[in-house]
């Protein structure tokens, strides 16, 4: 059974994916495209990119971990698959998920990335609220190492985790 999956992008979140695949041997082989060229995940050697369209014939999903600005790329190129996972955010603006609506129909499996809304203390949380009445919740993101120039540049990195948690917790 050949079950390859390709993992586009090579930053922090997508190193953390490949190794929970690794660990859980979900896939027969494992395809990561860089910037600029193709690996098999365990191999120490690029893929010559003229025999990529062979192996791309045997991959049946993909995830792109790619920055927010090639995800409408990505989506394009890949509609072919039945699968494919893409981390948050989605798209940069409403044309593109329009534009992306045409492309995919009901065959197409597309799941947006998003761990905050499986986390345990989510779910205590909202018993908690239906339970207590009043009170105030803060929220507080960051990350590390990472300083905005701009006074509100931090939106477009992080204004989607507090407004899906707060979608959760009170609907």
């Amino acid at each position: 059974m050949n079950n390859s999956h390709i993992i586009i992008g090579y930053g922090n979140w997508a190193k953390k994916i490949i190794n929970f695949l690794e660990k859980k041997k979900i896939y027969s082989k494992l395809y990561i495209k860089t910037r600029s060229n193709y690996f098999q995940y365990g191999k120490n050697r690029k893929l010559i990119k003229k025999k990529f369209p062979n192996i791309k014939e045997n991959i049946k999903s993909v995830h792109i971990c790619s920055p927010v600005n090639s995800h409408f790329y990505y989506l394009k190129k890949f509609s072919y698959l039945k699968k494919i996972i893409v981390e948050k955010p989605f798209l940069k603006n409403i044309s593109q998920l329009n534009r992306i609506k045409k492309i995919f129909n009901y065959k197409n499996l597309i799941l947006i990335n998003y761990t905050y809304l499986f986390n345990p203390i989510l779910k205590r949380l909202k018993d908690d609220i239906k339970v207590k009445s009043g009170g105030k919740i803060i929220i507080n993101f960051s990350k590390k190492n990472n300083f905005y120039k701009k006074k509100y540049e931090c939106i477009n990195d992080w204004i989607e985790h507090p407004l899906s948690i707060i979608l959760y917790l009170f609907g």
